[in-house]
């Protein structure tokens, strides 16, 4: 059957509701479907909307969309029902292309709500279900958009009288978001994160919940609510945990007064500190008892500088830049010495020293460098990919110190980086123009947060996704000793 003119469809005064497609329009798109005007059909970027009360048969009906509408049950119906149709129009209008969406992973098959408010981002209808013979129009399938309210103020309502949402409109691109995607390695968890989340699990397997933890216990909200959804319960202070109970302390450390609040509260206490910032903590110690001023490099209001500062408060002085280390003033006959937060940049912290040492000559620093064996490797990683991509993308929350250092390697070197906390952040604009993405994670991100923005990428038609070469990380912590021997009370129990 040829296409003709729009069959059935009322040519209307208002061009957001109904027109016709490049001049004619199909009459075999389907129930509850109707084109909005394309105009120029070679647009990089073209909507189509679609309204409920469309053609059936050729005459108009008040045709309803199912109760919870899926882009499945509607796709099925348009192939099923007019696929002749559609091929018809295709063969007739010979410079249309033909694309097929790829498929996408089930981490973007989810159902979606009826509830009229909700707005289902650009990959919550997975694009397979619109594949094959579905779609045959100027330009190439990209990808759904607004299932449910119309995302502008001028698109009609494509609703029936029962408050179904409809397909509001379906997004065309001509060209695939990027051509490829570096994976950097090593890039994620480290070992004194792997040992921090573990020491959370572990207390609530033994103790069962509520178990109390002091501060997130690392920086990612992923992370943080999937341990609430276990049963922790994340506090400001020790002092807002009840009598009696089981705290863990961060991996971020803390000052030596938290222990004996603790303790006057009679909590059972476990320290998930990581080992390295444990070992920072011991430095602020030696030299603060040596007679040595101490000067630590670090972020003001960061936990682990809170809990660095808290060693010996009285003799340690905070600095986070080149200019506050050339401002500061200190008398030229102190003994001085200097420790760094360990999750700094590699680069700016070298600068800072070089000029300490130039101020006074005599320093003396600790005996191996502060900045974790992590943070170095992943700001490396990322360098090693900056001649190779037009941007780097870092996955990990803004309150993470090596997350953010991540961004700042990169732009140091003139590339352009985004820090995102998951894909449902990822914005198409950031890649016009460009061909090579880079991804890394920051030390406390899970590694299922990186999978889920590289499946954005392969449901955009992505498929060159590579890793750049790994080196080897294989440094562990053990658990703190409270969850390594037996618990006293099933012991007890046993005996008895």
């Amino acid at each position: 059957m040829a296409c003709g003119a729009a069959s059935g469809i009322d040519r209307r005064a208002d061009e957001d509701q109904w027109s016709h497609l490049g001049g004619t329009a199909c009459g075999k798109f389907g129930n509850n479907l109707a084109a909005h005007r394309i105009g120029d059909e070679r647009r990089a970027d073209q909507t189509l909307s679609f309204d409920p009360r469309a053609q059936r048969n050729g005459k108009l009906t008040d045709a309803r969309l199912p109760r919870q509408p899926r882009a499945f049950s509607l796709a099925r119906e348009i192939r099923h029902e007019h696929r002749e149709g559609v091929r018809e129009c295709s063969r007739e209008r010979k410079h249309v292309r033909t694309r097929h969406a790829e498929p996408v992973d089930e981490y973007d098959r989810r159902a979606l709500s009826n509830d009229d408010g909700v707005h289902a981002r650009p990959h919550d209808v997975a694009p397979d279900a619109l594949h094959n013979e579905c779609f045959w129009f100027a330009g190439q399938f990209a990808d759904i958009r607004h299932f449910g309210r119309p995302s502008r103020p001028h698109a009609r309502r494509a609703s029936s009288d029962r408050g179904d949402a409809g397909l509001d409109s379906v997004r065309f691109r001509s060209a695939d978001v990027v051509k490829k995607v570096i994976v950097a390695a090593p890039r994620g968890f480290c070992a004194g994160v792997v040992r921090a989340v573990e020491t959370v699990e572990r207390a609530l397997s033994r103790y069962g919940p509520p178990v109390y933890v002091r501060h997130q216990i690392v920086h990612n909200s992923h992370v943080v609510r999937d341990l609430e959804r276990r049963g922790a319960v994340f506090v400001d202070s020790e002092e807002d945990v009840p009598e009696g109970a089981v705290l863990v302390l961060a991996a971020h450390g803390v000052a030596p007064t938290v222990y004996s609040k603790a303790d006057s509260r009679s909590l059972r206490t476990i320290d998930a500190t990581c080992p390295l910032v444990t070992k920072v903590h011991g430095e602020a110690r030696r030299f603060a008892d040596e007679g040595y001023r101490v000067i630590l490099i670090g972020h003001a209001g960061h936990d682990e500088v809170a809990g660095t500062m808290g060693q010996a408060p009285e003799a340690t002085v905070l600095i986070e830049t080149a200019s506050q280390a050339r401002a500061l003033e200190l008398r030229e006959t102190e003994r001085i010495a200097f420790v760094t937060q360990t999750t700094l940049s590699v680069d700016e912290t070298a600068e800072i020293v070089a000029v300490l040492r130039a101020r006074f000559p005599s320093i003396v620093g600790p005996r191996k460098e502060d900045i974790c064996y992590a943070t170095t490797n992943r700001q490396k990683a990322v360098k090693g990919l900056l001649g190779q991509v037009d941007v780097v993308l870092v996955v990990g929350s803004r309150e993470s110190s090596n997350s953010n250092r991540l961004v700042e390697t990169a732009r140091a070197a003139g590339v352009a980086a985004y820090l995102v906390e998951d894909r449902n952040q990822l914005e198409e604009r950031w890649f016009d123009g460009l061909e090579t993405v880079g991804i890394t994670a920051g030390a406390s991100t899970p590694e299922q947060l990186v999978q889920g923005v590289l499946a954005w990428f392969r449901a955009r038609r992505v498929t060159d996704i590579r890793s750049s070469a790994a080196s080897d990380e294989d440094v562990s912590f053990k658990l703190p000793r409270e969850l390594v021997a037996p618990p006293a009370r099933r012991a007890s129990l046993a005996l008895t």
